[in-house]
């Protein structure tokens, strides 16, 4: 029911331009208003046509990332994304976030700080 009510507005919209444009043309009595008013509307319609196109691309590539991240594997202590890919990102993120404390008898993970 609410797309029929939104498909009759968006035919009474278009029924309003085109008896606009028509009053418009007569108006200005020009011979090429006709051709001038239709290729402003197509310019019109190209550019909205773009737009959401453009909109589409956009929404793909955010899915994408998010996708991209969702499948990226993660520490098993503190969710840090990592990159099983490569050794060296999973030794420094070891050496900086689960390593720490170690020497002054902390338990590892992450250092909290006392002012927190």
């Amino acid at each position: 029911a609410e797309a029929k009510a939104e498909a009759a507005v968006a035919v009474a919209a278009a029924e309003a331009k085109a008896v606009a444009a028509e009053a418009w043309m007569a108006r200005m009595g020009k011979a090429g208003a006709n051709a001038e008013m239709l290729a402003a509307m197509d310019r019109v319609e190209e550019a909205h046509t773009r737009a959401v196109a453009a909109e589409a691309v956009a929404a793909e590539a955010v899915a994408a990332e998010a996708r991209a991240a969702a499948e990226m594997p993660r520490c098993q202590c503190c969710e840090v994304l990592t990159d099983t890919n490569h050794l060296r990102t999973e030794i420094i993120h070891a050496a900086r976030y689960h390593l720490r404390g170690t020497r002054s008898g902390g338990g590892g993970g992450p250092r909290r700080s006392s002012s927190s």
